[in-house]
């Protein structure tokens, strides 16, 4: 199933960085979609017990996205491949 305009994703990562002592990242990142710096909602170590090293990164994709959009995460500097998300209109 395709994310729709509007909709909140999470994606899965690795690389993010030490952590805090309570468990969060201490590195800010960033999400581009299309180009275009999108609003990260949260991030968190996914699951910590049994994927340590994972991260979930929460966001809201923009109601003007649609189609196939390329996705980028930047943390701590360093930019991840890219990847291409089919987005539906909202």
């Amino acid at each position: 199933m395709r994310p729709r305009a509007g909709e909140k994703i999470a994606l899965l990562a690795t690389g993010l960085g030490p952590l805090t002592p309570g468990g969060r990242p201490t590195r800010a990142c960033q999400v581009l979609l299309g180009g275009e710096r999108i609003f990260v909602e949260s991030r968190r170590v996914w699951q910590r017990r049994v994927h340590p090293g994972v991260f979930e990164v929460q966001l809201r994709i923009p109601r003007r996205v649609s189609g196939p959009a390329g996705v980028r995460l930047i943390a701590g500097g360093r930019s991840s491949n890219s990847l291409v998300l089919e987005v539906e209109a909202s």
